[in-house]
């Protein structure tokens, strides 16, 4: 059990630290490349179509295979891309292998996640996920810490860790004694019955609208608080022991929550909150008030997407294409939402803030959502 849990929670790792490798390697990419936000924008519509692709192609591998295979094959595409974007010399290529690195990270997240069903019930669905997540975290902490301590100005150096831990991540998981079989077909297969549910519906907004707010932290924070003014390093630092350490921190406190306490009920709060603590980063000046409000909003934002995940499975008990289900309308979130930040902001990077308004709005859109899957739920 032990092996396992390591194996999905490396798995994860790398994950988290793909999620927040974007925002801390732009800054680079933009003195190399002279990155516009529509730019900016195309690279994260090519992690979120990376993304999509694999929840589409993930459940029809672990149902032709296992889990632990999805993961290997994952792992290596990460790996392989982590490998070719420093050696990129054009905006295309960078494009290209971006969406080679997310094709793996959205299986890793599919995967791993339906991995805590071997994980047995001596923990609430909950805090599996929010456990699982954690070490996600860990590597959203990582990435910009590296890149603004260790791996100043080069995002070479800070590739060639990820790469490597990506390379650890593919040992344990071929150590994993555990294959975790899985029903498994094309999410297609599952949608003309599930369509005919509210909460179908209702829990692919929950994904899509978390998503959303989650992702454009990620890519948008680093280059809108640059453009305050405020130092490279100082603005990594405030994504790595902000945002990054507030979802850490906000995931492993709510593996304690006690399970009479519903998923829903904490996502509803989460999102209420997470809309204020948006709302104030975007408006806060000083470097303090600034790394304050980014924590609060990685804090108060950390539970939604693991919950997601958990209403998910505690619905679909080890249905991988089910949970690749919710997972798309997520990935969907996420390719809305970057294009549309960068069309919001037009040409000039000193416009984001006004991009960025969609990141509270969808926290607002998320709490009405929970709000109205308690009131079915009680109906």
């Amino acid at each position: 059990m032990l092996l396992l849990i390591l194996a999905a929670a490396s798995a994860m790792l790398v994950y988290g630290l793909i999620a927040g490798m974007l925002g801390a390697v732009l800054p680079d990419f933009t003195r190399k490349f002279g990155l516009a936000p529509g730019q900016m924008g195309l690279m994260g519509l090519a992690q979120a179509l990376g993304l999509i692709v694999a929840s589409l192609a993930a459940g029809p591998m672990i149902g032709a295979s296992s889990k632990r295979t999805a993961l290997l094959v994952a792992l290596s595409a990460a790996a392989a891309g982590l490998y070719m974007l420093p050696r990129a010399r054009t905006v295309g290529q960078v494009v290209a292998t971006l969406f080679l690195i997310d094709c793996g990270g959205g299986t890793i997240v599919e995967a791993a996640n339906s991995l805590s069903f071997e994980m047995g019930s001596a923990m609430t669905e909950m805090a599996k996920a929010n456990l699982l997540n954690a070490a996600f975290c860990v590597g959203g902490v990582l990435t910009p810490f590296l890149a603004a301590n260790l791996c100043r100005r080069d995002s070479t150096r800070v590739l060639r860790v990820l790469l490597w831990t990506a390379l650890v991540a593919i040992a344990l998981n071929a150590a994993n004694p555990i294959d975790g079989h899985s029903s498994g077909a094309s999410p297609f297969a599952l949608m003309g019955d599930q369509a005919r549910h509210a909460t179908f519906w209702l829990v692919s907004l929950l994904f899509f609208f978390s998503i959303a707010a989650e992702v454009g932290v990620w890519n948008w924070l680093a280059p809108f608080l640059m453009g305050r003014g405020i130092s490279e390093r100082s603005v990594l630092n405030i994504v790595s022991l902000g945002f990054a350490l507030g979802l850490l921190l906000g995931r492993m406190a709510v593996v304690w929550i006690p399970s009479p306490i519903q998923p829903e009920t904490v996502t509803l709060g989460a999102a209420v909150l997470t809309a204020a603590a948006t709302s104030a980063m975007l408006w806060t000046r000083r470097a303090a008030a600034t790394w304050a409000s980014v924590f609060l909003a990685g804090l108060s934002m950390a539970p939604v997407f693991p919950n997601c995940i958990a209403i998910t499975t505690t619905a679909f008990p080890n249905d991988a294409t089910a949970l690749g289900l919710g997972l798309i309308a997520g990935w969907l979130g996420m390719a809305v939402s970057s294009p549309a930040i960068a069309m919001l902001s037009g040409n000039g990077g000193g416009r984001l803030g006004r991009g960025l308004l969609l990141l509270p709005a969808a926290s607002v859109m998320l709490a009405a959502t929970c709000w109205l899957l308690i009131r079915l739920a009680r109906a």
